[in-house]
């Protein structure tokens, strides 16, 4: 029967890429799509929103998961906890296969959350192939490999990109995803034929189709999913399917997002041309690969644009090959060198709102955010992790270190990230309290919920905070006061943040780091001049809020 008929692979139809701006309207109103696939990546964490949506959405879609960081040509270790939590995720939503990218994403711990390409030879394919292998046999369900756009080739090349996939998939017996849309850019970029592109991947091997716009930058084209499909691509896009026959297809739209309304005709335009076609059917030395990935990992990372006279002009004149559309290999190169820097100082940027404004605005937090993306390098898939080293950093600067306001800015950000996908953790039920014998409490060990932080701040910032969130100015800095907040994840898993007494917040703080009831009582009671009595009903308040708010998971007697 071949790949796909002894796999048992489905046609699952046209389906889109979820993306943030749309979740609450699918969620809400179910409207008619017939599969969608989301980024693998934001859907690891053990709790938290996206996993309660993604519970909700699988009820009532098939949904396939597409990653960006398995790093598959790398040649540093595959990680283990990465494929453990992806095994996870693919189990729950009992996906009919799971796809990533041709590419490798990092070396040496440094993770560039790019797409990077890999030079063509045996040596490189033999190495994709025993690490697709190991991909495959750890999921536990088909593994898809998808073409990546790409926009310099190595001189050491000598596959072509479509025999080198075909390759790859024979010894590995895994699936591809075939993204017409790279395929027509890096055809562009490159000088090669898209059509024959197409004729040559081995169609029985195809699981997946994918779609999506590009943007054209005159000297090359940019992957950017950020339009409708153009016209060349939907051609290419008949061409696959007169090939492959009924393939699943996935139209791709990930930057300047539309409405839902304007996403689903664009399926609508694949369904269609679906219809259409299916209804008339009855060179020189080897190099070393991990030389190749550290120098293109440093090249990526330089802080200035690639100059073409400059350190590193004669090693990437040796490696990459000049464009036919006048780019020089150093111009090529930049293009992934300038998406590093783009990509990474906006996630940062998304991350701590409250830092930017205390700092002055965005032109002065992007200096910042540059200058902590060199001194720590991404070295993990999870983007929600690459602001961890930031309070540190504003705290120790030279040039911000003494601004008080901006250490408490950059503390109460990254709470309000760690919180956001923390695991989760069952709610404390409240009427434990009056089923307990009173004798029994004071030995009592609390333990609070996960997906919650507490901290002093010199500054009132919370409303701040929310101001700026909603999209309005900050305002004035504030005048300082010292200010015991709690930053926590609701039982509707939106992050929150409230101010708190002081004893209230201690009394918090012994808790959590493991001191009996009532010895914590004891202690806060005395810091604060209370009496026994004054102590116990205010902790009887606190705790019955604490109990409301979620904040306490469970108590061990």
């Amino acid at each position: 029967m071949g790949f796909r008929g002894d796999r048992a692979i489905p046609d699952l139809g046209v389906g889109v890429g979820l993306r943030t701006p749309h979740v609450q309207q699918v969620l809400g109103d179910r409207p008619p799509m017939d599969w969608f696939e989301i980024i693998s990546e934001n859907y690891l964490a053990e709790g938290g929103i996206q996993r309660a949506n993604l519970e909700s959405l699988r009820e009532g879609y098939p949904v396939v998961p597409h990653g960006v960081s398995l790093s598959i040509g790398g040649t540093d270790p595959l990680d283990a906890d990465y494929l453990a939590r992806l095994r996870g995720l693919v189990a729950r939503l009992r996906a009919p296969w799971c796809s990533d990218h041709l590419c490798w994403t990092g070396i040496g711990g440094v993770d560039t959350h790019d797409l990077l390409p890999l030079p063509m030879t045996r040596a490189s394919l033999d190495h994709v192939v025993e690490r697709c292998k190991r991909v495959q046999g750890e999921l536990g369900v088909t593994f898809a490999l998808e073409n990546a756009s790409t926009y310099l080739e190595f001189r050491e090349s000598t596959i072509p990109e479509p025999e080198f996939l075909a390759e790859i998939a024979e010894r590995a017996d895994c699936g591809l995803l075939l993204d017409v849309n790279n395929v027509f850019v890096s055809a562009y970029n490159h000088g090669f034929d898209a059509r024959a592109y197409i004729d040559t991947i081995p169609a029985d091997r195809v699981v997946q189709i994918h779609v999506a716009g590009h943007t054209d930058r005159g000297a090359y084209l940019l992957d950017t999913h950020s339009d409708h499909v153009k016209d060349d691509v939907w051609e290419l896009y008949r061409r696959a399917l007169r090939r492959c026959g009924p393939t699943s297809t996935l139209v791709e739209w990930d930057e300047l997002i539309p409405t839902w309304e304007v996403l689903s005709a664009e399926a609508d335009r694949a369904r269609a041309v679906r219809d259409e076609v299916l209804g008339k059917r009855v060179k020189g030395q080897p190099v070393d690969l991990a030389s190749v990935q550290r120098f293109f990992t440093s090249a990526v990372q330089r802080p200035a644009p690639l100059a073409e006279e400059g350190e590193l002009a004669p090693q990437v004149q040796v490696l990459v090959v000049p464009s036919a559309r006048g780019m020089t290999p150093s111009d090529r190169l930049e293009v992934y060198r300038e998406q590093f820097w783009l990509r990474h100082v906006k996630s940062v940027a998304e991350d701590f709102p409250t830092l930017a404004w205390a700092l002055g605005g965005a032109g002065v937090f992007a200096d910042l955010a540059r200058e902590y993306l060199r001194a720590r390098p991404p070295s993990t898939w999870d983007l929600q992790r690459l602001g961890a080293g930031m309070p540190a950093l504003v705290k120790e600067h030279a040039k911000h270190g003494a601004d008080a306001l901006a250490c408490d800015a950059a503390r109460l950000d990254w709470a309000f990230m760690e919180v956001f996908d923390a695991p989760d953790a069952p709610a404390f039920d409240p009427r434990v309290l009056a089923a307990t014998p009173e004798d029994a409490w004071p030995a009592a060990r609390v333990h609070m919920h996960p997906a919650l932080r507490a901290l002093t701040l010199g500054f009132p910032l919370i409303e701040v905070r929310e101001t700026l969130k909603a999209g309005a100015p900050g305002g004035d800095r504030p005048l300082p006061a010292p200010t015991h907040v709690v930053v926590w994840r609701d039982a509707a898993c939106f992050s929150r943040a409230v101010a708190i007494e002081r004893a209230a917040h201690e009394l918090l703080a012994r808790l959590a780091a493991g001191e009996p009831l009532g010895a914590a009582c004891e202690a806060v009671g005395a810091h604060a001049g209370l009496s026994e009595a004054d102590i116990g009903a205010r902790v009887g308040t606190w705790f019955q809020e604490w109990t409301q708010r979620g904040w306490v998971s469970r108590v061990v007697l």
